[in-house]
């Protein structure tokens, strides 16, 4: 069965996810149809990204990805057809597929937009990204690809990681239903503890391997899930604690 993993910013009060799903059910095979997220904040490229980045494993090898995150729908950016091995990550050419594009042996094209009808100026997702999908589904993608005329967009490091001699300064990537908030940091190796907030108050959290290590109301820094270092609060809310949101940046003192 063809397993399509999508990922967008629209959220789940529109009815735009599910028309891009009634789209690719019009294939005529059996799909599993994947939703990874609807919760990337508005035009948030770079959450977008890193959300790819670090959940693709966790997927079919053979699976399309369907991405929207879109601000420059309907202008002249491409669209992306990008093959990592298997896989194929369908999106705009904004930056959004930086990770596929990133990877050995990936190979860009571009989607041929005249192999539909017209597509909406404002939704590409389903008149042409879903469009896509279901035609390779069907029949393959060989004729709907052309060769990309311009090198894509690849979002820079340094829009979410940046080190200095003593410090190193982390994006915050996400927050989760629970609070915990998601760095673009690996791990604490390098770190002594001390993070500075945006609000330029300084903290001095422990490091540890599970919530339990915290007493219940107390902050640490682990590595959870996403494999990245997490700021969290055992059974509380890190980021309302200190009224953070993704976007914002933490500064982490390093070792002498």
């Amino acid at each position: 069965m063809n397993s399509v993993v999508l990922l967008t910013d629209f959220g789940i009060h529109d009815p735009y996810v599910g028309q891009m799903r009634g789209v690719l059910a019009q294939s005529g095979q059996p799909i599993h149809t994947i939703d990874l997220t609807h919760a990337i904040p508005d035009f948030d490229l770079l959450t977008g990204h890193w959300m790819i980045s670090r959940c693709q494993q966790h997927f079919p090898h053979d699976a399309y990805w369907l991405c929207v995150v879109d601000p420059g729908v309907g202008s002249a950016r491409a669209p992306l057809w990008v093959t990592v091995g298997e896989r194929a990550f369908i999106g705009p050419d904004n930056g959004l597929l930086t990770w596929a594009l990133s990877q050995p042996g990936a190979q860009v094209m571009q989607i041929d937009a005249t192999a539909f009808a017209p597509p909406s100026h404002t939704f590409h997702g389903r008149d042409l990204f879903a469009q896509a999908i279901a035609h390779a589904i069907r029949s393959g993608p060989r004729a709907l690809l052309t060769p990309l005329q311009s090198d894509p967009i690849r979002l820079s490091p340094s829009a979410w990681y940046q080190e200095e001699q003593e410090r190193i300064r982390a994006r915050i990537q996400w927050i989760d239903h629970y609070g915990n908030v998601v760095t673009s940091l690996a791990d604490a190796k390098k770190l002594d503890g001390r993070v500075v907030l945006p609000s330029g108050q300084s903290i001095l959290l422990p490091q540890v391997d599970t919530f339990s290590a915290l007493p219940v109301g107390e902050a640490g820094l682990l590595v959870g899930g996403f494999g990245a270092l997490e700021a969290v609060l055992n059974q509380a809310s890190f980021s309302k604690k200190y009224s953070l949101k993704i976007g914002d940046w933490l500064t982490f003192i390093k070792k002498c």
